[in-house]
């Protein structure tokens, strides 16, 4: 374990005393367990954010994947110049 040393703000440190004397804990073992805790969450809203953002542009993935796998199939369904070869309708390239 590394030791990490803290400046906390006079009122933060009666707020972090009240609250550990109120649970039974010392000062130090909340301040640890509330660390934890609050890197968990930030770890959770993460991973929810990614699952949002990936399940909302499924479609879009699979689209592009078909412009990266066959982008000449997908020019017969949109309506692109003939002229530019492997056009992808997503991409615009």
């Amino acid at each position: 374990m590394k030791v990490l040393e803290l400046n906390l703000s006079e009122p933060t440190v009666t707020k972090l005393q009240e609250a550990a004397e109120r649970l039974s804990q010392s000062p130090e073992e909340l301040a640890i367990l509330s660390l934890e805790e609050k890197l968990a969450q930030l770890d959770d809203q993460f991973s929810n954010a990614a699952d949002y953002v990936l399940n909302k542009n499924t479609e879009l993935y699979k689209r592009l994947a078909r412009c990266a796998t066959s982008p000449n199939k997908l020019q017969a369904t949109v309506a692109s110049p003939p002229s530019r070869s492997g056009y992808c309708p997503v991409s615009g390239i």
